[in-house]
């Protein structure tokens, strides 16, 4: 069989006056969003680490939910998934003086 041949576009041709424009204030700001965005998928991979040793863990001692009292985390596995959550435990609020 032969090989196909791909055809390229030719580029156009710039026309003198038409240069496209640069907006730095626009560029800027693609470029701090693009940063945030490169750091936060950076961060949902460590994330997905730290939440399949903390599965795992919780397999190994096999326990469906944890309390850590200190640090005021719940640890909790998700039945039928291999998903796990970590809440922050609710603080009772105290209770309103009568005497004010």
């Amino acid at each position: 069989m032969a090989a196909k041949k791909t055809s390229r576009k030719k580029r156009q041709t710039e026309i003198p006056g038409t240069e496209r424009q640069v907006d730095e204030e626009l560029s800027d700001a693609a470029e701090r969003l693009h940063s945030i965005r490169t750091d936060r998928m950076e961060l949902q991979t460590k994330e997905a680490g730290a939440q399949a040793e903390l599965l795992e863990l919780m397999r190994q001692r096999k326990m469906e939910s944890y309390i850590d009292e200190d640090l005021e985390l719940k640890v909790t596995v998700r039945h039928g998934e291999d998903k796990i959550s970590v809440t922050k435990l609710k603080t009772p609020k105290a209770p309103a003086d009568a005497d004010e």
